[in-house]
């Protein structure tokens, strides 16, 4: 195999080139081209989106309800805790992951999606959550 940098002759399963380090062609990485790691930490994205909605709606619909039912003492400050505790876990965990699976995507378009969506619930979060900080400081 023919180095494409200083066209020296290499062997056929070389990596890089023995003359000048360059990678060689065949074995080059070509970021246009899916990879099953950068697939598989799109669909885990995917998932982790998945798992928290339904945890959000198990949370909302099962668990507030439940602990709210009949109980004289539960207050809406319990409640607001819940929320807030989940929404501050899943949101950190949500970008955590997002950060961590764009640095590890090699797909152009994969590392494109994961941090689209990084950003996206950054500023989400950061739109919600200092909105409510506000409102907790001045009201």
């Amino acid at each position: 195999m023919e180095c494409n940098n200083c066209k020296t002759a290499n062997t056929e399963n070389s990596v890089f080139c023995c003359q000048c380090g360059e990678a060689l062609s065949s074995s080059a990485i070509n970021p246009n081209q899916i990879t099953k790691k950068s697939l598989t930490l799109v669909l885990i994205m995917l998932a982790w989106e998945i798992f928290m909605n339904i945890i959000w709606l198990i949370i909302a619909k099962g668990l507030v309800p439940l602990l709210n039912h009949g109980n004289i003492y539960w207050d809406r400050c319990n409640v607001d805790l819940i929320y807030k505790v989940s929404g501050w876990l899943f949101g950190l965990v949500s970008i955590a992951l997002g950060v961590t699976f764009a640095i590890l995507a090699r797909h152009k378009a994969a590392r494109g999606l994961l941090i689209a969506y990084t950003v996206v619930h950054f500023v989400a979060f950061l739109i919600y959550y200092v909105a409510d900080l506000l409102r907790t400081l001045f009201s």
